[in-house]
């Protein structure tokens, strides 16, 4: 017998979202972000949660400068790119260019450019 996946309701991840502090609401995110490969949230849902979840640009700014290793960085960047595709970033340009300089930062103390 074939399970049908449990659809997630995205009114309610986003009533939950918005009470959670931002490193808690970007843990959720991605995890919800891996859902869609597992057919437990709708792509619909995303969409949806995109229009309503809204997460502000000084926020992720913070985030960013605390994250201190490259692999953080990159796990960061793959969760602000869905979050963009979603378009709920506010100001997503500031927040792509400080993810470029601290990604920079972290080559040039590395690889000494």
């Amino acid at each position: 017998m074939e399970t049908i996946p449990y659809l997630i309701n995205y009114k309610w991840e986003c009533s939950n979202l918005k009470k959670m502090p931002i490193e808690l609401a970007l843990k959720r995110l991605s995890n919800l972000f891996d859902y869609k490969e597992n057919q437990i949230i709708s792509v619909s849902g995303l969409i949806e949660l995109g229009k309503i979840y809204k997460v502000s640009s000084e926020d992720l700014e913070h985030i960013i400068s605390i994250q201190k290793t490259e692999p953080d960085l990159f796990r960061l960047s793959k969760i602000i790119s869905k979050m963009d595709k979603l378009s709920m970033i506010e100001d997503v340009k500031n927040v792509k260019i400080l993810l470029h300089k601290s990604l920079d930062a972290i080559y040039n103390e590395k690889y000494g450019r």
